[in-house]
This record gives structure tokens, C-alpha cells and sequence, in this order.
């Protein structure tokens, strides 16, 4: 049975980089607990799109966006948006492993601090290794946790980072080739 519950809706979207245009009145419904993948050749505009359901475009100055983005029938294009407040609800993991120059530790606890998901030091330990099982490290870094993320080798380094994007329990969570540096688990095991 199909899910009708849209979380995300892009109308007419369109997103120019100065005179070039990346984006081409795209319309797409992403709906509520599924898994959506974007596939299509290199710079067709996969990443651009979910740079602008995170608002990363905002970072680019010659960027330009038209069109809709609804996240929940709430519009996120508007430029008076709270983006702290959207990046919340929004968990985001890259291509490139990008860890915190902290420890393991603190890569998890990090987001779970900020917005104050842990009422105490228990609380917290509870959500890092939670999210470091969910991201397949906690068997290989539990006895480590106060080592330098930026330590790991690659595909640690990207578990380490969709660990972090899901300790918060974001609603959405978008990934940029995020398994580009990592090699299947059970290869791990040989």
C-alpha cells in the first residue's frame, strides 16, 4: 500500500550558479518513512537537490533557487526560515567523511549536547552507543572512544558520521553517496 504522507515536495524548483543553471523545474514528492534514492549521471544535480532541502546552497553566493521546497506543508525557501531549526529535523552525511577534530565520543555527543537530549552522563553514553551499533563501529571502537575521530580509517571515518547525523533522531535523513568510502560489512568480516 502506498504511503500518501508527503514529507518533502519540491515544485518548479530551479537553482542557478550565477549564469549556469543546475536545476530544472523539478517536481518530486518524497513521502514519510520511506527510503528515496536519486540516481543519475555525475553533475545532473542529485547533490544540489538535497543541498537544498538542507539549505547548504545558502553558503554559495552566486547561488539562486526558485520554486518550492515543503518540508511537513511548511515552506523552506523563505529566506526569514530559522535554518538552525530545519538543519534539527534534518541529518546530513556527505560523500567525503567529514568527523569533528574531537573524539569518537564527541563526534556522537556533539548534536545529542546542543540540543539537549541527554538529561546526564548515562544518558549519553546510552545514545553513543546506540548510534555507533546502528552505524556498524561500535564492535570495532568501543574500547576507543576517546581516540581522535579523524583517527579511523575512511569507511570508519563515514560510519562515525551517519552515527552523528542519527543521534539527534532526526526526521530526515539525506545522504550524498555516503557509501563511497566504505566497504560492505561483511567484506569487513574476511
Amino acid at each position: 500500500m502506498k504511503n500518501n504522507n508527503i514529507k518533502i515536495k519540491a515544485s518548479n524548483l530551479n537553482v542557478y550558479y550565477g549564469e549556469k543553471q543546475a536545476l530544472f523545474n523539478v517536481d518530486l514528492d518524497i513521502y514519510s518513512k520511506e527510503v528515496t534514492a536519486l540516481i543519475g549521471p555525475s553533475g545532473c544535480g542529485k547533490s544540489t537537490f538535497i543541498r537544498c532541502i538542507n539549505r547548504m546552497n545558502d553558503v554559495i553566493d552566486i547561488c539562486k533557487i526558485d520554486g518550492s521546497i515543503t518540508i511537513d506543508n511548511e515552506e523552506i525557501i523563505d529566506k526569514n526560515l530559522d535554518v538552525v531549526s530545519l538543519r534539527e529535523k534534518i541529518g546530513m552525511v556527505f560523500q567525503k567523511p567529514n568527523p569533528f577534530p574531537k573524539s569518537i565520543y564527541d563526534n556522537i555527543a556533539y548534536g545529542p549536547t546542543i540540543h539537549g537530549l541527554a538529561e546526564n552522563k548515562t544518558d549519553m553514553d546510552e545514545i553513543v552507543e546506540n548510534s555507533l551499533k546502528k552505524a556498524a563501529l561500535w564492535n570495532e571502537v568501543k574500547d576507543r572512544l576517546n581516540e581522535a575521530g579523524t583517527g579511523l580509517s575512511g569507511g570508519q571515518q563515514q560510519r562515525l558520521c551517519i552515527a552523528r547525523a542519527i543521534s539527534v533522531n532526526p526526521e530526515v535523513i539525506l545522504m550524498d553517496e555516503p557509501c563511497s568510502a566504505l566497504r560492505s560489512y561483511s567484506n569487513c568480516q574476511n
